[in-house]
């Protein structure tokens, strides 16, 4: 799928986030050369929030916040923010010691789901919205990360 230029740094962090997901799913099969059991999970994808998807978070809503004008994105954007708060919240909750496989496949399942709605719904909506002028500030957005 061909994103917007200003876009691809996040589409491909969501690609590096998305096998974090199906790690955590119960259902998939372990990764070789990847954590195992329930404990290293958690802490790899506690290490994997802190280290960047927490900021991948902000930076998606800085670029919602730059397109609130355009009341077409208002739900959806809505529920983005609200999925990155109930995200937070699950890895978060990794930080003890008693982490189930449950919590793991929970939060798995939450974050396929919600990568795959900023991919599919959000990410083509932005793209059919925004003129030339706003995804350069997009792009600026996303330079400032770095």
């Amino acid at each position: 799928m061909k994103r917007h230029p200003s876009i691809i740094p996040l589409s491909k962090e969501h690609h590096e986030n998305l096998i974090l997901a199906q790690l955590l799913k119960s259902e998939v099969k372990d990764y070789k050369g990847m954590p195992s059991s329930a404990e290293d999970k958690a802490k790899y994808a506690l290490a994997c929030f802190e280290n960047g998807i927490k900021d991948h978070f902000q930076m998606e809503e800085k670029m919602l916040n730059l397109l609130k004008h355009y009341t077409s994105l208002e739900s959806i954007s809505k529920e983005i923010v609200e999925e990155h708060v109930q995200l937070t919240n699950l890895f978060t909750a990794l930080n003890t010691s008693n982490v189930s496989t449950k919590q793991l496949d929970e939060l798995g399942h939450l974050l396929y789901n919600h990568i795959r709605k900023e991919d599919r719904v959000l990410f083509p909506m932005i793209e059919s919205l925004c003129n030339e002028l706003e995804f350069q500030q997009i792009e600026l957005l996303m330079h400032s990360k770095q």
